[in-house]
């Protein structure tokens, strides 16, 4: 009988730890999905006409590219601003 009883602890054990794995993934889905709403909420209004979606396409290729190209950049503008005149 006391085997028993061993066996149905450890069964209530698991499923305590599995409802409370259960909650906290429900937790880390809830806050995913309150950031990519909110993330889409930013980005809705940048992307209603053409204009806007063209531009802000520019922009981001814009800061891609000065992100990329940023220690070059940045030695030519090192160079012109000190160079003796």
């Amino acid at each position: 009988q006391q085997v028993v009883q061993l066996e149905g602890l450890e069964n209530a054990t698991a499923r305590n730890l599995l409802g409370k794995l259960i909650n906290i993934l429900l937790a880390v889905m809830a806050v995913l999905l309150v950031f990519v709403s909110t993330v889409a909420n930013c980005v809705v209004p940048l992307m209603k006409t053409r204009n806007r979606t063209f531009s802000t396409l520019f922009l981001v290729v814009f800061i891609a590219f000065l992100w990329k190209h940023w220690d070059a950049l940045f030695s030519y503008v090192e160079r012109f601003f000190s160079s003796p005149r």
